[in-house]
């Protein structure tokens, strides 16, 4: 038999070669997307995972090469936990995946499995399921995918990561879909269309005679309570579906409680408390922008300002904050308008008096033209962006706002904070020396993107930095990890940083606005983590992942 020999990514069993006798299994096609998938850095079987057709004897062919024990299916006793199989009696755990074994079961033995549902599984109870281990372990969305065999199952985890639980039979996965997105009042007789809907858990209190099926759903969540949030877009192979999780029971926590670092502390803390101005956090979906927003105006007191919101959802309640969901304008039959978006928020929120004026999203002219007429009326207006970073915020503010006084627009600027979420080694892992030290040398550099290369070549070569390939745990911890911590830029509008933007006429090169900045203090996001990472609270590659 042939060996395919395959060169795993750094991030993954640096610099090793692993044999596996695939090359009689996979197709031209299979092993070029396996390759694609291996170079995300994904193990083997992870990639395997996310091939477009799961194959049961890929996986076996894999386990046999790792040296582990393979079954088509777990014993029938086996107990779900966590997206994997136990078996208590026996101390052996059934997975698709030994590489992401939870850590209280370290010292079980592991049976590799396809992943797919090993017993048939009631409709109602298969959501029921999905959704509280959501928020039980921290999963922010659900991600159910079609391909052209199966359903797919994933998450995303508590750390941030991608992770297949399980794939269904198409035919079965399409029919749990149809079922799900009843609930959410879904007309599921044409899903070729772009859609989106959401679960609300205080519908459990109607008395709509049409949401009784809703409601005994609710009712078996009542355990770990959530709202959800819904898109379907269609696909080739079928309609795909993500559920946002937004969990009822959020506990609202300070800074400090956040994982913030005190530097970054001392720095945010006294703008909360400014009578007027912009504050502006930007990041992908899923960087903890809104929890941050959160954080600044518990800060901002409650207590003793009028403090009003505009978000999209209203995903946790605030005590003391006046909070509006945003709903698509809509006029009833006599032309009344019904419904709301940010921009009629914000200028109904004039009329109240506010102090603060927190606004979930500046996502067009209309909303931006009225963020900065408040903030230049006497108002402190918090809001997000949609940008990569802070010095891009700054542009794309000013490309909203199309207004040809630029000055009017920065001079409203108080604050951009650029914020990451990275996943945070276990202390006790690194003291028993479990994770992997790597040289940050040419080879390492060698294998990454151009403008990664020269950051790093700037400021770790020669280092050595932690590895995630951690090999054991200490069993208190998430795989070695202990949840996320923010990792930020802090862009403060002194008058220096003011009249570089005005005088530029906001059409500056991102560079040299950076050399300028930093010359007056400033520092972005990458700078943070790179820091983290020489402090050994951050690997290598979740650092490299944001940049």
């Amino acid at each position: 038999m042939l060996i395919l020999l395959i060169r795993l990514p750094y991030n993954y069993r640096v610099d090793k070669e692993e044999k596996m006798e695939l090359t009689d299994l996979l197709s031209p096609e299979e092993r070029e997307a396996l390759e694609v998938e291996l170079n995300k850095g994904k193990n083997i079987f992870a990639a395997l995972a996310s091939l477009p057709v799961i194959r049961s004897e890929l996986f076996e062919a894999a386990a046999r090469s790792y040296g582990y024990e393979f079954a088509s299916y777990p014993p029938d006793d086996a107990e779900e936990v966590e997206g994997i199989f136990v078996h208590r009696d026996t101390k052996k755990v059934y997975t698709f995946d030994p590489f992401r074994i939870p850590s209280k079961f370290i010292d079980y033995d592991v049976v590799v499995i396809p992943p797919v549902v090993a017993r048939p599984v009631k409709s109602e109870d298969f959501w029921v399921s999905l959704v509280s281990s959501a928020v039980a372990n921290g999963w922010g969305d659900i991600h159910y995918e079609p391909t052209p065999t199966h359903y797919r199952v994933r998450i995303r985890n508590e750390l941030g990561k991608i992770q297949t639980l399980r794939v269904i039979d198409k035919e079965k996965g399409l029919k749990l879909l149809r079922q799900f997105l009843a609930l959410a009042g879904v007309r599921t007789s044409n899903l070729n269309v772009p859609l989106d809907a959401s679960i609300n858990y205080r519908d459990i209190k109607s008395n709509d005679p049409g949401k009784k099926t809703l409601r005994e759903f609710l009712e078996k969540l009542k355990a770990t309570p959530c709202d959800m949030r819904i898109s379907v877009i269609p696909t080739t192979d079928g309609p795909s579906c993500v559920v946002r999780i937004l969990p009822k029971n959020q506990k609202l926590r300070k800074l400090e409680e956040l994982g913030y670092h005190p530097t970054h502390v001392s720095r945010l803390s006294g703008y909360p408390s400014l009578s007027k101005g912009m504050i502006l956090v930007v990041g992908p979906t899923g960087s903890g922008k809104s929890t941050l927003i959160r954080a600044l105006l518990l800060m901002a007191d409650p207590q003793k300002r009028k403090i009003v919101s505009v978000e999209d959802p209203v995903e946790a309640d605030i005590p003391g904050v006046q909070q509006v969901e945003v709903k698509l304008p809509v006029y009833d039959s006599e032309g009344v308008l019904v419904g709301v978006d940010f921009a009629l928020a914000i200028r109904a929120f004039m009329r109240q008096n506010p102090d603060v004026i927190a606004v979930g999203e500046i996502r067009d002219r209309e909303t931006a033209r009225a963020a900065i007429a408040a903030s230049n009326t006497g108002h402190l207006v918090l809001s997000t962006i949609h940008a990569n970073d802070e010095v891009e915020a700054i542009k794309r503010l000013l490309d909203l706002a199309q207004d040809p006084d630029i000055a009017k627009v920065i001079n409203q600027m108080r604050l951009i904070v650029a914020q990451r979420l990275v996943p945070k080694v276990c202390p006790k892992c690194r003291e028993l020396g479990y994770f992997p030290r790597i040289e940050v040398n040419d080879q390492f550099l060698a294998r990454l993107p151009a403008e990664t290369r020269e950051l790093l070549e700037e400021r770790l070569k020669g280092q050595e930095v932690l590895s995630r390939n951690v090999k054991q745990t200490c069993g208190q911890c998430k795989n070695g990890f202990v949840g996320r911590i923010p990792v930020l830029g802090i862009l403060e509008f002194n008058r220096e940083i003011r009249d570089f933007v005005i005088s530029s006429g906001g059409t500056f090169e991102t560079k040299e606005f950076l050399k300028y900045a930093r010359a007056v203090g400033f520092r972005p996001y990458s700078d943070d983590v790179l820091e983290r990472v020489r402090q050994e609270e951050v690997t290598i590659e979740d650092a490299i992942e944001i940049f």
